[in-house]
């Protein structure tokens, strides 16, 4: 009877140790099988965030730039070549201190990535100044396709006749334009000041004068505080003659947003 149950109690303990070793094989195949299929999702979602946008992804980007631009741009990717767009203007840009030319640069070199150089050029002259001194060979020296110019109408407030600003901005377009005739302008007024008289005059002037000779004009006033609100004064240094961070960061969106179509 002894050798009996002890030869039961063996089978159970065998049948016991077989069965353990069965499942235990099984939980591990199933940890594995686990495993191996999360790591071939990890890698194809990094693949699908990493590509980069479609050639007509990146026209429909730059929807909102001058015809002529967006044709010269098309040209550039199938040159494989980067296409130059050139900020320059008056000190009221800001350039050197955070201002908006850096933030908008950033947008555009994350959006367009190597299809885009962007370069900034900033002086501390008025229109008749920059002229004189033939500064508008520095802007052809940067061989741009696309010139956003901000033509030192805050400068010349005060220093020189309006009409004299219209006719350096003439000028300056001109002899770009005889360097690299596919260069295109687009202007820009500086920022708006409280409570300011003659200055919006300026501006206004700048615009009509944008309108008649058929180049573009980006008018981000229309994002500003209006200049009789005190409102406005939250955008502008204590001096209330230049912009603050707020102030450039309005200035930005706007910029931001024409030349990068959502």
């Amino acid at each position: 009877m002894k050798i009996i149950l002890s030869l039961l109690l063996a089978i159970a303990c065998t049948a016991v140790l077989v069965l353990g070793n069965m499942h235990w094989n099984d939980q591990i195949k199933s940890s594995v099988n686990s495993s191996s299929a999360a790591q071939e999702e990890v890698p194809q979602k990094s693949v699908d965030e990493k590509q980069n946008p479609t050639e007509d992804e990146l026209l429909s980007f730059a929807g909102n730039w001058p015809k002529e631009s967006q044709e010269l741009y098309k040209k550039r990717l199938g040159e494989k070549k980067p296409f130059t767009i050139l900020f320059g203007g008056s000190k009221a840009m800001a350039a050197n201190v955070n201002g908006w030319p850096n933030a908008v640069k950033g947008e555009l070199e994350k959006t367009y990535g190597d299809t885009v150089t962007v370069k900034v050029k900033q002086y501390d002259l008025n229109s008749m100044e920059f002229v004189q001194q033939d500064k508008q060979q520095e802007l052809i020296d940067q061989k741009a396709d696309l010139i956003i110019f901000e033509p030192f109408t805050l400068a010349d407030n005060g220093e020189i006749n309006n009409s004299d600003t219209l006719d350096n901005i003439t000028t300056i377009i001109q002899n770009v334009k005889a360097a690299k005739k596919d260069t295109t302008f687009i202007l820009q007024p500086p920022h708006p000041l409280y409570k300011a008289t003659f200055y919006p005059q300026q501006v206004n002037e700048l615009k009509n004068f944008a309108k008649e000779n058929n180049i573009t004009y980006l008018d981000h006033w229309t994002v500003w505080p209006d200049i009789h609100s005190k409102e406005l004064q939250n955008f502008l240094n204590k001096d209330n003659e230049s912009a603050n961070a707020k102030g450039h960061e309005v200035w930005a969106l706007y910029i931001e947003e024409f030349l990068i179509k959502k």
